[in-house]
């Protein structure tokens, strides 16, 4: 479960500089 929550962390970092 830490897993997943941490991917979908990673993923959103992703995301948030793939914006900017």
């Amino acid at each position: 479960m830490i897993i997943l929550l941490n991917q979908y962390l990673l993923d959103s970092e992703l995301l948030l500089e793939t914006e900017a």
